[in-house]
């Protein structure tokens, strides 16, 4: 099946050109965005810690090196500063280490008389760690006590290590980017899968449409493509919409049928009693002509306006918009509808309860039913009256 020329597809109504496939899409990109911001923010706290607990292990190891050569000379705490213990700090050419160390009563052994400012002194060799801030840079401080004897006293020295945070950022960072890349690429792989299982899902849908856009326009029939069971109800919906198409179309054909068959007797008699009376002459026989030309007319006119009624009188009952209609409007609408004589040959009877009575149904279809009731019942009793009750 082809379209005609000049012909286009029937325009279909969309809110912004809106696309399933591009929503969920796009739902799910923004899923995974979200995600992978958490996943990001998680995986630079845990770089921090990691890079933290692998630097505060060599922090803590500078501070027990010097802890270690704190000695007792004539009564007084003296360090020899071995070598070792800030050369293993030595990762970056950008950051800085302090110490200090301090006698157990607090005075100022060397080191950076100011760096443990506002710090409390050691209690016990276990290491503690403390963030600060050191002359306006981001240090990492480690505090380690040696237990020493100073005049028959016991008390502890404090050792205190700092270093600047750049080797520790730079190691987090590390982390965090070989972490990342993979991620990364592993989103990419996952948007990928998800447009072509979108894609896999909605095919169903191509399929249907391949379908409808292949048939004649004659073709009514229900479709009978496979489907899954979310566009079931989809599919069944348009199968119902097909099978009042194809009720309707059969009505409409019908109804062309009969006006064909039974309007073509008078119409082929009013053309034959017209052409004859074109060439009469006779004016009592032209009457007689006019008259059953007028006969033919009123045949036709009645039979158009029967098949009319039998159409709209069908098409209002399929479409079940049933209302309370009280019994004396509809008689009023019928009496309405009659010529003078007509209604003045109708007698109408009814009870009191059974003009307030109402009847469940369309107004217009039971006007036509009973007003072709009526109508037949004084054509064909003439000369009487028609009493209804």
């Amino acid at each position: 099946y082809r379209r005609p020329r000049g012909t286009s597809r029937p325009a279909v109504t969309t809110s912004g050109r809106a696309s399933i496939r591009r929503r969920m899409l796009a739902l799910t990109v923004l899923a995974l965005l979200l995600a992978g911001i958490g996943l990001v923010a998680l995986i630079r706290d845990y770089a921090r810690g990691a890079s933290d607990s692998a630097f505060d292990r060599l922090l803590a190891a500078s501070a027990f090196t010097i802890a270690g050569a704190v000695q007792i000379e004539d009564g007084a705490v003296t360090v020899e500063l071995p070598t070792a213990s800030l050369a293993m700090l030595d990762f970056s050419d950008d950051d800085r280490v302090f110490y200090e160390v301090a006698a157990p009563d607090g005075a100022f052994v060397t080191g950076y008389r100011d760096l443990g400012a506002g710090l409390p002194p050691a209690a016990s060799a276990t290491p503690g760690f403390t963030d600060g801030t050191y002359h306006g840079e981001a240090v990492r401080i480690a505090t380690v006590g040696r237990l020493v004897f100073v005049e028959g006293k016991a008390g502890w020295a404090t050792i205190r290590v700092a270093e600047t945070r750049g080797a520790r950022a730079a190691l987090a960072s590390e982390i965090l980017g070989q972490a990342t890349l993979p991620l990364a690429a592993l989103g990419l792989v996952a948007i990928a899968l998800v447009w072509f299982g979108i894609r896999y899902a909605v095919a169903p849908l191509v399929v249907m449409e391949r379908e409808l856009r292949r048939r004649a326009p004659e073709d009514l029939s229900p479709m009978q493509v496979p489907v899954p069971v979310e566009v079931q109800q989809l599919a069944g919906a348009l199968n119902d919409f097909i099978a009042r198409l194809r009720s309707v179309m059969e009505r409409v054909s019908g109804l062309v049928a009969d006006a064909a068959h039974q309007v073509r007797t008078p119409l082929a008699s009013l053309r034959a009693q017209a052409e004859v009376a074109v060439d009469e002459e006779d004016p009592d026989r032209l009457r007689d002509r006019v008259v059953r030309i007028h006969q033919n007319a009123v045949q036709a006119s009645h039979l158009v306006n029967q098949l009319l009624m039998d159409a709209t009188v069908r098409h209002r009952l399929e479409a079940r918009e049933a209302t309370a209609v009280p019994l004396d409007a509809i008689v009023e609408d019928v009496r309405q509808r009659l010529d003078s004589e007509e209604a003045g040959r109708l007698v109408v009877a009814l009870a009191p309860e059974a003009a307030r009575a109402e009847i469940s149904g369309d107004r217009v279809a039971l006007r036509e039913m009973l007003w072709n009731l009526v109508h037949n019942a004084l054509t064909h009793a003439r000369g009487g009256e028609v009493e209804t009750e």
